[in-house]
Protein backbone atom coordinates (compact mmCIF):
# COMPACT_ATOMS: atom_id res chain seq x y z
CA UNK A 1 0.00 0.00 0.00
CA UNK A 2 1.58 2.90 -0.70
CA UNK A 3 1.35 6.88 1.08
CA UNK A 4 -0.97 9.12 0.06
CA UNK A 5 0.36 12.05 -0.95
CA UNK A 6 -1.35 14.67 -2.79
CA UNK A 7 -0.29 16.65 -5.49
CA UNK A 8 -0.16 20.29 -5.98
CA UNK A 9 1.34 23.34 -4.04
CA UNK A 10 1.26 23.87 -0.35
CA UNK A 11 0.23 26.00 1.88
CA UNK A 12 0.97 27.21 5.10
CA UNK A 13 -1.52 27.64 8.56
CA UNK A 14 0.38 30.61 9.14
CA UNK A 15 -0.49 32.06 5.92
CA UNK A 16 -4.37 31.78 7.34
CA UNK A 17 -3.54 33.38 10.83
CA UNK A 18 -2.13 30.72 12.86
CA UNK A 19 0.32 31.60 15.77
CA UNK A 20 1.73 28.63 17.01
CA UNK A 21 2.62 30.72 20.58
CA UNK A 22 1.12 28.42 22.82
CA UNK A 23 -1.57 31.03 23.82
CA UNK A 24 -4.22 31.87 21.23
CA UNK A 25 -7.13 29.17 19.84
CA UNK A 26 -5.36 28.62 16.20
CA UNK A 27 -8.00 25.72 15.22
CA UNK A 28 -10.14 28.35 13.19
CA UNK A 29 -6.98 29.80 11.11
CA UNK A 30 -5.99 25.64 10.63
CA UNK A 31 -9.29 24.92 9.72
CA UNK A 32 -9.21 27.35 7.06
CA UNK A 33 -6.23 26.45 5.60
CA UNK A 34 -7.87 22.41 5.83
CA UNK A 35 -10.87 24.08 4.02
CA UNK A 36 -9.25 26.00 1.11
CA UNK A 37 -8.39 24.75 -2.23
CA UNK A 38 -4.33 23.68 -1.06
CA UNK A 39 -4.21 19.85 -1.25
CA UNK A 40 -1.20 19.74 1.44
CA UNK A 41 -1.13 21.95 4.40
CA UNK A 42 1.95 22.76 6.49
CA UNK A 43 1.91 23.13 10.07
CA UNK A 44 5.51 25.04 11.08
CA UNK A 45 6.95 24.46 14.46
CA UNK A 46 4.90 25.73 17.68
CA UNK A 47 2.47 24.98 19.96
CA UNK A 48 -0.97 25.43 18.57
CA UNK A 49 -3.71 25.65 21.03
CA UNK A 50 -7.34 23.75 19.24
CA UNK A 51 -10.55 25.19 20.85
CA UNK A 52 -12.50 23.09 18.68
CA UNK A 53 -12.11 19.99 16.32
CA UNK A 54 -10.11 20.11 13.17
CA UNK A 55 -11.84 17.98 10.62
CA UNK A 56 -10.06 17.01 7.82
CA UNK A 57 -11.74 17.08 3.97
CA UNK A 58 -11.20 14.43 1.30
CA UNK A 59 -8.35 14.67 -1.25
CA UNK A 60 -5.47 16.54 1.60
CA UNK A 61 -2.42 15.77 3.22
CA UNK A 62 -1.15 17.66 6.18
CA UNK A 63 2.62 18.36 6.81
CA UNK A 64 3.61 18.91 10.26
CA UNK A 65 7.02 19.74 11.69
CA UNK A 66 8.32 17.38 14.25
CA UNK A 67 7.95 20.22 16.44
CA UNK A 68 4.72 21.32 15.88
CA UNK A 69 2.27 21.02 19.20
CA UNK A 70 -1.22 20.48 18.24
CA UNK A 71 -2.92 20.52 21.70
CA UNK A 72 -6.57 20.30 22.61
CA UNK A 73 -7.50 23.80 24.72
CA UNK A 74 -8.69 23.47 28.55
CA UNK A 75 -11.89 22.43 28.45
CA UNK A 76 -12.57 21.54 24.49
CA UNK A 77 -13.33 18.24 25.11
CA UNK A 78 -17.11 18.42 25.90
CA UNK A 79 -19.30 15.91 23.66
CA UNK A 80 -18.95 13.17 21.45
CA UNK A 81 -17.62 14.85 18.16
CA UNK A 82 -15.14 16.70 19.86
CA UNK A 83 -11.07 15.45 19.09
CA UNK A 84 -8.10 16.64 18.34
CA UNK A 85 -8.24 16.01 14.70
CA UNK A 86 -10.77 13.70 12.76
CA UNK A 87 -12.73 13.56 8.95
CA UNK A 88 -14.86 15.95 8.05
CA UNK A 89 -18.14 13.45 7.06
CA UNK A 90 -18.01 10.41 8.59
CA UNK A 91 -22.04 9.81 7.72
CA UNK A 92 -21.34 10.04 4.33
CA UNK A 93 -17.60 9.23 4.45
CA UNK A 94 -14.14 10.71 3.10
CA UNK A 95 -10.98 9.70 1.17
CA UNK A 96 -7.35 9.96 0.17
CA UNK A 97 -6.22 12.06 3.77
CA UNK A 98 -2.68 11.89 4.86
CA UNK A 99 -1.01 12.98 7.77
CA UNK A 100 2.59 12.81 8.49
CA UNK A 101 4.46 13.87 11.61
CA UNK A 102 2.91 16.49 14.58
CA UNK A 103 2.79 15.81 18.24
CA UNK A 104 -0.97 16.24 18.85
CA UNK A 105 -1.95 16.56 22.34
CA UNK A 106 -5.39 15.66 24.26
CA UNK A 107 -3.88 17.29 27.49
CA UNK A 108 -6.35 14.79 29.35
CA UNK A 109 -5.42 16.32 32.45
CA UNK A 110 -7.92 19.20 32.02
CA UNK A 111 -10.23 17.12 29.14
CA UNK A 112 -11.70 14.62 31.01
CA UNK A 113 -14.15 11.58 29.18
CA UNK A 114 -17.97 11.86 29.68
CA UNK A 115 -19.32 8.77 31.46
CA UNK A 116 -20.71 6.11 30.23
CA UNK A 117 -24.79 6.31 29.46
CA UNK A 118 -24.49 10.09 28.44
CA UNK A 119 -24.81 9.17 24.72
CA UNK A 120 -23.13 13.02 23.91
CA UNK A 121 -20.75 12.19 26.32
CA UNK A 122 -16.99 13.34 26.22
CA UNK A 123 -15.16 9.83 24.45
CA UNK A 124 -11.91 10.70 25.60
CA UNK A 125 -9.99 9.60 22.05
CA UNK A 126 -7.39 12.12 20.26
CA UNK A 127 -6.38 11.11 16.91
CA UNK A 128 -10.31 9.53 15.50
CA UNK A 129 -11.18 8.85 11.58
CA UNK A 130 -14.39 7.08 10.50
CA UNK A 131 -15.43 5.97 7.21
CA UNK A 132 -12.66 6.72 5.29
CA UNK A 133 -11.10 5.17 2.89
CA UNK A 134 -7.61 5.35 1.57
CA UNK A 135 -5.91 6.78 5.24
CA UNK A 136 -2.25 7.34 6.10
CA UNK A 137 -0.92 8.61 9.17
CA UNK A 138 2.62 8.92 9.47
CA UNK A 139 5.69 9.92 11.99
CA UNK A 140 2.58 11.13 14.73
CA UNK A 141 3.05 11.52 18.19
CA UNK A 142 -0.14 10.99 20.33
CA UNK A 143 0.25 11.97 23.71
CA UNK A 144 -1.74 12.22 26.55
CA UNK A 145 -5.51 11.16 25.55
CA UNK A 146 -8.08 10.49 27.96
CA UNK A 147 -8.87 6.96 26.60
CA UNK A 148 -7.76 6.03 22.79
CA UNK A 149 -4.96 7.38 21.18
CA UNK A 150 -5.89 6.89 17.67
CA UNK A 151 -9.22 5.26 16.83
CA UNK A 152 -9.90 4.05 13.35
CA UNK A 153 -14.14 2.57 12.27
CA UNK A 154 -15.01 2.01 9.04
CA UNK A 155 -11.65 2.69 7.57
CA UNK A 156 -10.70 0.62 4.82
CA UNK A 157 -7.31 0.78 2.87
CA UNK A 158 -5.92 2.33 5.55
CA UNK A 159 -1.21 2.81 6.81
CA UNK A 160 -0.30 3.17 10.04
CA UNK A 161 3.40 4.05 10.53
CA UNK A 162 5.89 5.08 12.66
CA UNK A 163 3.58 6.09 15.81
CA UNK A 164 4.65 6.85 19.27
CA UNK A 165 2.11 6.76 21.96
CA UNK A 166 3.11 8.94 24.99
CA UNK A 167 0.90 9.08 27.94
CA UNK A 168 3.35 11.00 30.85
CA UNK A 169 -0.73 11.43 32.71
CA UNK A 170 -2.01 7.68 32.86
CA UNK A 171 -5.40 6.78 32.24
CA UNK A 172 -7.65 3.92 32.16
CA UNK A 173 -8.65 2.74 28.64
CA UNK A 174 -5.42 4.24 26.77
CA UNK A 175 -5.41 1.77 23.63
CA UNK A 176 -2.77 3.39 21.07
CA UNK A 177 -4.58 2.24 18.36
CA UNK A 178 -8.12 1.33 18.74
CA UNK A 179 -9.82 -0.61 15.11
CA UNK A 180 -13.49 -1.01 14.94
CA UNK A 181 -16.05 -2.66 13.33
CA UNK A 182 -15.82 -2.33 9.30
CA UNK A 183 -12.61 -1.95 8.95
CA UNK A 184 -10.08 -4.06 6.60
CA UNK A 185 -7.12 -3.70 4.64
CA UNK A 186 -4.86 -2.29 6.86
CA UNK A 187 -1.17 -2.21 7.87
CA UNK A 188 0.23 -1.07 11.08
CA UNK A 189 3.62 -0.69 10.94
CA UNK A 190 6.57 -0.14 13.69
CA UNK A 191 4.01 1.53 16.56
CA UNK A 192 6.81 2.29 19.80
CA UNK A 193 5.23 3.59 23.36
CA UNK A 194 7.79 5.74 25.06
CA UNK A 195 6.44 6.21 28.80
CA UNK A 196 6.26 4.43 31.60
CA UNK A 197 3.02 1.83 31.67
CA UNK A 198 2.51 3.27 28.45
CA UNK A 199 -0.06 2.22 27.29
CA UNK A 200 -2.52 1.22 29.98
CA UNK A 201 -4.79 -0.62 27.93
CA UNK A 202 -4.25 -2.75 24.37
CA UNK A 203 -1.08 -1.35 22.65
CA UNK A 204 -3.38 -2.84 19.52
CA UNK A 205 -6.92 -3.54 19.57
CA UNK A 206 -9.04 -4.96 16.87
CA UNK A 207 -12.56 -5.57 18.21
CA UNK A 208 -15.25 -6.45 15.80
CA UNK A 209 -17.78 -5.87 18.76
CA UNK A 210 -16.98 -3.12 20.93
CA UNK A 211 -19.13 -2.20 23.60
CA UNK A 212 -20.62 0.91 21.12
CA UNK A 213 -22.78 2.84 24.35
CA UNK A 214 -19.60 3.23 26.44
CA UNK A 215 -18.51 6.67 26.96
CA UNK A 216 -14.92 5.85 24.65
CA UNK A 217 -16.35 4.30 21.92
CA UNK A 218 -19.36 6.51 21.11
CA UNK A 219 -19.77 6.49 17.13
CA UNK A 220 -18.39 3.51 16.26
CA UNK A 221 -20.16 0.34 15.30
CA UNK A 222 -20.10 -3.34 15.16
CA UNK A 223 -19.01 -5.18 12.34
CA UNK A 224 -16.13 -6.89 10.13
CA UNK A 225 -12.35 -6.90 10.40
CA UNK A 226 -10.42 -8.02 8.20
CA UNK A 227 -7.33 -8.34 6.56
CA UNK A 228 -5.50 -6.13 9.38
CA UNK A 229 -1.25 -6.87 9.19
CA UNK A 230 0.72 -5.43 12.04
CA UNK A 231 4.53 -5.37 11.58
CA UNK A 232 6.85 -3.81 14.62
CA UNK A 233 4.86 -2.88 18.29
CA UNK A 234 7.37 -2.05 21.12
CA UNK A 235 6.57 -1.18 24.77
CA UNK A 236 8.74 -1.26 27.91
CA UNK A 237 5.86 -1.92 30.11
CA UNK A 238 2.37 -1.91 28.55
CA UNK A 239 -0.88 -3.41 29.82
CA UNK A 240 -1.59 -5.58 26.75
CA UNK A 241 0.29 -5.59 23.76
CA UNK A 242 -2.44 -7.35 21.41
CA UNK A 243 -6.15 -7.02 22.02
CA UNK A 244 -8.70 -9.37 19.52
CA UNK A 245 -12.22 -9.26 20.46
CA UNK A 246 -15.98 -11.05 18.60
CA UNK A 247 -18.80 -11.75 19.77
CA UNK A 248 -20.39 -13.08 15.60
CA UNK A 249 -18.86 -10.04 13.78
CA UNK A 250 -15.67 -11.84 11.83
CA UNK A 251 -12.17 -11.23 12.43
CA UNK A 252 -10.38 -12.73 9.94
CA UNK A 253 -6.73 -12.74 8.31
CA UNK A 254 -5.06 -10.85 11.20
CA UNK A 255 -1.18 -11.15 10.62
CA UNK A 256 0.66 -9.94 14.05
CA UNK A 257 4.44 -9.81 13.97
CA UNK A 258 7.74 -8.43 15.66
CA UNK A 259 6.03 -7.77 19.00
CA UNK A 260 8.66 -6.96 21.86
CA UNK A 261 9.37 -5.40 25.06
CA UNK A 262 7.57 -5.41 28.62
CA UNK A 263 3.95 -6.53 28.89
CA UNK A 264 1.99 -6.05 32.38
CA UNK A 265 -1.14 -8.69 31.33
CA UNK A 266 -0.78 -10.58 28.20
CA UNK A 267 0.42 -10.58 24.93
CA UNK A 268 -2.75 -11.55 23.30
CA UNK A 269 -5.92 -11.40 24.67
CA UNK A 270 -8.57 -13.10 23.30
CA UNK A 271 -11.29 -13.79 25.90
CA UNK A 272 -14.66 -13.09 25.38
CA UNK A 273 -14.99 -9.88 27.96
CA UNK A 274 -18.50 -9.40 28.73
CA UNK A 275 -20.09 -11.49 26.24
CA UNK A 276 -21.46 -15.14 26.80
CA UNK A 277 -20.04 -18.45 26.45
CA UNK A 278 -19.16 -19.98 23.31
CA UNK A 279 -19.16 -15.78 21.40
CA UNK A 280 -16.79 -14.93 19.18
CA UNK A 281 -15.93 -15.53 14.96
CA UNK A 282 -12.39 -15.76 14.92
CA UNK A 283 -10.03 -17.16 11.76
CA UNK A 284 -7.23 -17.08 10.54
CA UNK A 285 -4.35 -15.35 12.96
CA UNK A 286 -0.73 -15.65 12.78
CA UNK A 287 1.76 -14.57 15.05
CA UNK A 288 4.93 -14.54 14.81
CA UNK A 289 8.06 -12.96 16.73
CA UNK A 290 6.96 -12.05 19.72
CA UNK A 291 9.66 -11.18 21.97
CA UNK A 292 8.19 -10.57 25.16
CA UNK A 293 9.04 -10.46 29.28
CA UNK A 294 6.55 -9.81 31.77
CA UNK A 295 6.57 -7.22 34.11
CA UNK A 296 5.39 -7.47 38.18
CA UNK A 297 4.04 -4.35 39.23
CA UNK A 298 1.79 -3.32 42.49
CA UNK A 299 1.07 -0.15 40.00
CA UNK A 300 -2.47 -0.02 41.34
CA UNK A 301 -2.81 2.68 38.95
CA UNK A 302 -3.88 0.60 36.64
CA UNK A 303 -7.17 3.24 37.35
CA UNK A 304 -9.18 0.92 34.10
CA UNK A 305 -9.63 -2.35 36.60
CA UNK A 306 -9.98 -0.50 40.32
CA UNK A 307 -13.00 -2.32 40.80
CA UNK A 308 -12.53 -5.60 38.92
CA UNK A 309 -10.80 -7.99 41.77
CA UNK A 310 -7.24 -7.77 40.79
CA UNK A 311 -6.27 -11.01 42.12
CA UNK A 312 -2.49 -12.78 41.63
CA UNK A 313 -1.88 -16.09 39.16
CA UNK A 314 1.32 -16.92 40.02
CA UNK A 315 4.23 -14.16 38.76
CA UNK A 316 0.75 -12.51 36.73
CA UNK A 317 -1.19 -9.68 37.80
CA UNK A 318 -4.84 -9.79 36.24
CA UNK A 319 -8.31 -10.71 36.21
CA UNK A 320 -9.29 -14.53 36.36
CA UNK A 321 -8.77 -15.72 32.61
CA UNK A 322 -7.54 -19.40 30.72
CA UNK A 323 -3.40 -18.95 30.22
CA UNK A 324 -1.69 -20.78 27.70
CA UNK A 325 1.87 -20.37 27.75
CA UNK A 326 3.92 -20.39 24.67
CA UNK A 327 7.53 -20.26 25.15
CA UNK A 328 8.17 -16.42 26.54
CA UNK A 329 4.05 -15.82 24.97
CA UNK A 330 1.53 -15.15 28.01
CA UNK A 331 -1.90 -15.65 25.95
CA UNK A 332 -5.31 -15.36 26.93
CA UNK A 333 -8.19 -16.75 25.16
CA UNK A 334 -11.51 -18.23 25.79
CA UNK A 335 -11.44 -21.35 23.12
CA UNK A 336 -14.77 -21.54 21.67
CA UNK A 337 -14.17 -18.69 20.33
CA UNK A 338 -10.96 -19.11 18.28
CA UNK A 339 -11.04 -21.08 14.54
CA UNK A 340 -7.56 -20.59 14.26
CA UNK A 341 -4.62 -19.49 15.32
CA UNK A 342 -0.93 -19.97 14.45
CA UNK A 343 2.00 -19.14 16.33
CA UNK A 344 5.66 -19.15 14.34
CA UNK A 345 8.73 -19.68 14.85
CA UNK A 346 7.46 -22.47 17.64
CA UNK A 347 4.84 -23.33 15.26
CA UNK A 348 2.45 -23.84 17.92
CA UNK A 349 -1.20 -24.02 16.71
CA UNK A 350 -4.44 -23.65 18.20
CA UNK A 351 -8.06 -24.44 17.22
CA UNK A 352 -11.21 -24.94 18.28
CA UNK A 353 -14.55 -26.26 16.66
CA UNK A 354 -18.57 -26.21 17.47
CA UNK A 355 -18.59 -27.69 20.05
CA UNK A 356 -15.27 -28.36 21.55
CA UNK A 357 -12.25 -27.88 23.42
CA UNK A 358 -8.92 -25.98 23.12
CA UNK A 359 -6.30 -28.63 21.12
CA UNK A 360 -2.92 -27.21 21.57
CA UNK A 361 0.23 -28.83 19.48
CA UNK A 362 3.73 -28.57 18.91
Amino acid sequence: MMHTFQAGPAVSVTDFGACGDGNADDSPAIQRALDSDGPVIVIPAGVYILGHTLRVPSNKTIMAHPNAVMRLANGAGTCRDDFIITNRDPVHGNHHITIRGGIWDGNNEHNVRGKDGDMQAYTGVAVNFVNVAHLDLADLTVKNPDAFSIRLGEVRHFRLDSIIVSNPVVRGNQDGVHIGGFCEDGFLHNLRAVTPMATNDDMVAINADDGVDLAINLGMKRGPIRNIHVDGVFADSVYSFVRILSQDQPIENIHIGNVAGGVRRFALNMTRWRFPIRSGNIRNVHLSDFHVRKIITEYLDDPMFPESGLIRHGDMLGRSAIFTWMGCLPIAFIPSCVSSVKTSPSKTFISATWPGACAVSR
